[in-house]
């Protein structure tokens, strides 16, 4: 007959009850707490940067639009648009991180030239990752200390 308790020793005139272990020490519980926390603080600011990562690709996307339609209205009409009013709506997901997007006609060396240029909402999700910039001549960069300029340590777009 089987039960719960096993007789196993007799220590100076007392029995010594003991009962089958159920659950877990203190002890184990404690560790496994502690390899959960070291993989959170691995894992979540590595998922903020991938989120911010990705938020970018969508508005270089969006730019990468604009700067195709501003093309376009440059072969029909010979003149850029200097307002964002005259092309789609921007995407909800860059909506919600990026303000509306700044047209600039600039000419380079006596031609008609645009830039696009588009900054992150302060206090937003992507604040602190640097303003967007593309142009007619090709240039797509990121401005990354956000001083307006583009300079030595500003990335282009495949420069993550």
């Amino acid at each position: 007959m089987a039960t719960e308790y096993s007789l196993f020793a007799s220590i100076k005139g007392a029995i010594v009850i003991y009962q089958k272990q159920k659950g877990f020490t203190l002890i184990e519980v404690m560790i496994v707490v502690g390899i959960i926390a070291i993989l959170a603080a691995i894992a979540l600011p590595n998922y903020s940067a991938y989120v911010k990562r990705a938020a970018r690709v969508s508005a270089e996307n969006y730019l990468s639009d604009l700067a195709q339609r501003e093309e376009l209205r440059f072969q029909n009409t010979r003149t850029y648009s200097a307002t964002a009013g005259n092309f789609p709506g921007m995407p909800g997901d860059v909506s919600q991180r990026y303000q509306a997007p700044v047209l600039s006609i600039t000419p380079v060396s006596g031609l008609p030239a645009f830039q696009i240029t588009l900054m992150p909402i302060v206090g937003g999700a992507q604040d602190g990752d640097g303003w967007l910039y593309i142009d007619s001549v090709g240039g797509r960069y990121r401005d990354v200390n956000a001083n307006g300029v583009l300079d030595a340590g500003d990335k282009r777009w495949d420069e993550n």
